[in-house]
């Protein structure tokens, strides 16, 4: 369960300010453009921009830095299988 709220908050951490500036960038270009043209414009750009860097950067950082419960649980668990 922590290892899932791990990887939600760090997906949100990293997809919140690509969003903003995406907007931002698109309304700047385009400021009168209705809604639904801004949003397609952005979910264009940004639905590969998660696919491709943002999802696997998210998914890299989590096997670098694994629970610190694991680990102390794999070597206790190793330690009883000899005694």
């Amino acid at each position: 369960m922590k290892l899932l709220i791990a990887r939600v908050v760090l997906t949100w951490l990293a997809v919140w300010p690509t969003v903003t500036v995406l907007l931002l960038a698109v309304r700047s270009v385009s400021p009168d453009l209705p809604l639904l043209s801004q949003t397609l414009i952005l979910t264009s750009l940004f639905v590969p921009l998660s696919v491709v860097i943002i999802a696997p950067q998210v998914n890299r950082f989590l096997a670098q830095h694994p629970r610190r419960g694991s680990q102390a649980r794999s070597k206790s668990s190793g330690d009883n299988v000899g005694g």
